[in-house]
């Protein structure tokens, strides 16, 4: 939550036409790395870049632990952007 609430452009949504909420999934990899990348629900281009440029650029996760090894696991992140 940091990580958004640091390195989102936040006047993106106030400066958009409608605002909303922007959901983007993604695969958090054996090693936390993040892969596979793409929009669940679209809001608007400019707001649905933002969303995916954050995603890409994140730092390692940590990743899924099951069976005593780390596993691939799928995340679908919402991303919302308020317009004011």
């Amino acid at each position: 939550i940091k990580y958004l609430q640091t390195h989102l452009n936040a006047d993106l949504g106030r400066n958009s036409v409608k605002g909303g909420s922007v959901r983007v999934q993604f695969t958090v990899t054996t090693d936390g790395s993040i892969a596979d990348v793409h929009l669940k629900r679209s809001v608007e281009f400019v707001l649905d870049e933002e969303a995916l440029k954050v995603i890409r650029n994140a730092p390692k996760w940590i990743p899924a632990y099951q069976d005593g090894k780390n596993v691939n696991a799928y995340r679908a992140q919402p991303i919302t952007f308020i317009k004011e």
